[in-house]
């Protein structure tokens, strides 16, 4: 993905915001950064990432989280938050296939990815069904 730099800064104020508990003010900077840059996709997973964790409008997280995977399908932190919301609101299917395919984009983090596989599994009570054959390359 290519990054645009003056936008990187203000998408870190506005992260900024939200760790300090100003949730109002971030998304509005981030809504507003829309203005600029509709077709960046690192905002729209920022926005998808402040909706999922600091609201409870799951219906818009969802909403930018696919639009950064429509504007950067390598960009591998939406694919993680995509199947966070997936998981949460009992889309287990959605969430694996999801999670699945961010493990294989650019940099992800497949610590988090495969945790949250097994958190999925879990949830389902399929201990035994955990697929470790399709991940030979984690486990050597």
């Amino acid at each position: 993905m290519t990054q645009i730099k003056w936008m990187e800064k203000y998408l870190a104020e506005a992260e900024q915001m939200f760790y300090n508990n100003q949730v109002d003010e971030g998304l509005v900077m981030l809504n507003n950064l829309l203005y600029d840059e509709p077709g960046y996709g690192s905002l729209h997973n920022r926005l998808g990432w402040a909706y999922l964790y600091y609201t409870q409008d799951a219906a818009r997280a969802e909403l930018h989280l696919k639009m950064a995977v429509r504007f950067d399908e390598s960009f591998a932190p939406p694919y993680q938050h995509l199947g966070t919301l997936y998981m949460r609101t009992g889309r287990y299917s959605e969430a694996i296939a999801c999670l699945e395919k961010g493990l294989n984009q650019d940099q992800p983090n497949k610590v988090a990815m495969l945790q949250n596989m097994a958190h999925v599994f879990e949830l389902q009570g399929a201990w035994g069904n955990i697929p470790l054959f399709l991940y030979p390359q984690f486990y050597k």
